[in-house]
């Protein structure tokens, strides 16, 4: 895999899921659309989370809400790694999955300046997707 030219000296590469956020699944209920707010918000726990509207099926009305939980102090984190390194995310999730979360995480794509997913994972068997650095 070929980043082009580098705009730092070294590259960091971090996993997405259960490293910089926490994500899970809830099926919709006919009037949640309407009980929480959107973008990324403060929980009564102190915690950065944003939710995410899914539909299985374009065609479909949405059936899923995803709930995405975000590591406290990870924007300025990432910011001050920024820094210093060429940040890229590599997750085993899919590309809309990944993109719809990330680009609440990095609005302007200025901090995280590559994604790899799940189609740049080895396939060593049915079902499981190895996160094989030595693509890079």
């Amino acid at each position: 895999m070929y980043f082009g030219e580098k705009s730092r000296q070294k590259t960091l590469i971090l996993d997405m899921d259960e490293t910089l956020i926490h994500s899970r699944f809830f099926k919709l209920s006919a009037n949640e659309p309407n009980e929480w707010k959107e973008g990324l918000v403060i929980n009564d726990e102190g915690e950065p989370e944003f939710n995410i509207i899914i539909s299985n099926n374009p065609s479909s009305p949405p059936t899923m809400r995803l709930n995405v939980k975000v590591r406290q102090h990870l924007e300025e984190a990432l910011t001050y790694l920024s820094n210093m390194y060429e940040i890229c995310v590599f997750t085993a999730g899919e590309q809309d999955y990944a993109d719809a979360i990330l680009d609440i995480i990095d609005v302007e794509r200025t901090i995280i300046k590559h994604r790899l997913y799940r189609h740049h994972c080895v396939k060593p068997a049915p079902g499981v997707f190895v996160k094989e650095l030595s693509i890079i």
